[in-house]
């Protein structure tokens, strides 16, 4: 009778789903002036999604997939008659996001070096099945909570509570940095200068795909390291040992029951 214990689970499902195609389909245009602008001679050329293996314009799309699990016990335990102590031990696995229907996920690993530039310049973007080495579920959590009436009369209660805590890190969070990274669909930079030049145009519907004319790259090739040899594009890395930042929350207080019904 002086124990009282409590437990759970709990199982979360859930998918990131970005239907980004309107957007990524429409060309933004920077211009050096406003004569340049006046004569539609844009300087560079951006945000459209291409697929580096066909060179054509693609829908930039994605979904994620993740499923996270966590449990808990706990025991409310009248140990003297003024005092209780409530003890819990949680646990908590985060999961491991992984691509659905045809999407591609790659990311930024790490090459050799002393610094972080070195490890940056060696660095390739290669595709991998999950965002991290290995699921996120080293989470354990112990929690301790103390209630004392100090007078045994109801008139004082100290109360306080002690617990470990594992922060989450959302499924958009976790694979979002990575979407745009070759060989999936990328968003090259068409500049003066360069051998790929910027073309303007007007959309000629208000309907997808809008009808505007872009630039065109031809089918292109991966380096060893991921690269694509002859376009410039971005890419976006994710700590494949990342684990679960640590919180420590605590609290404290001293209640007192004044006169009357108050």
């Amino acid at each position: 009778g002086s124990h009282s214990f409590k437990m759970g689970v709990e199982v979360w499902h859930g998918d990131d789903y970005a239907g980004f195609a309107p957007v990524d389909s429409r060309p933004n245009f920077t211009f050096n002036n406003l004569l340049d602008l006046v004569q539609d001679s844009p300087y560079s050329e951006g945000s459209v999604a291409f697929d580096p293996k066909t060179g054509q314009v693609t829908k930039g799309s994605y979904k994620y997939l993740s499923t996270t699990e966590g449990a808990f016990i706990q025991d409310e335990w009248k140990a003297r008659p003024n005092l209780t102590l409530t003890l819990g031990l949680r646990w908590d696995d985060y999961g491991n996001p992984y691509p659905a229907q045809g999407t591609n996920l790659s990311n930024m690993l790490l090459g050799a070096g002393s610094t972080i530039d070195a490890r940056v310049a060696t660095a390739s973007v290669l595709s991998v099945p999950h965002v991290f080495a290995s699921r996120l579920n080293q989470n354990f959590g112990p929690r301790i909570g103390v209630a004392w009436d100090p007078t045994r009369t109801g008139q004082w209660t100290v109360r306080g509570g002690f617990g470990i805590y594992h922060d989450w890190i959302p499924l958009g969070r976790a694979e979002n940095v990575l979407s745009g990274n070759p060989p999936g669909f990328v968003f090259p930079s068409f500049q003066v200068g360069t051998s790929s030049l910027p073309l303007f145009s007007v959309g000629t519907s208000d309907t997808y795909p809008f009808g505007f004319t872009y630039p065109t790259i031809p089918p292109l090739t991966f380096d060893s390291r991921g690269g694509i040899v002859g376009l410039s594009v971005g890419a976006g890395g994710f700590d494949r040992n990342f684990t679960a930042p640590v919180v420590s929350n605590w609290m404290g207080g001293v209640e007192r029951l004044p006169p009357g019904s108050l």
